[in-house]
């Protein structure tokens, strides 16, 4: 386990797993986006307006 992005691993970062593509990422990588933490800005997006591009 280690960060997708900087290869930074516990216990010297501590991970989150994104809740989008499920990604591991450091809190220094992070995209942070209204109070949550996603591995990328895609991710964020993806999260937030996602219902924009229905109908």
């Amino acid at each position: 386990m280690e960060c997708a992005h900087c290869a930074a691993k516990p216990p010297k970062a501590e991970l989150q797993k994104c809740s989008i593509c499920f990604k591991w990422f450091c809190q220094e990588c992070a995209y942070k986006r209204i109070g949550r933490d996603f591995c990328s800005r895609t991710c964020a997006e993806f999260f937030f307006f996602e219902d924009e591009e229905e109908g």
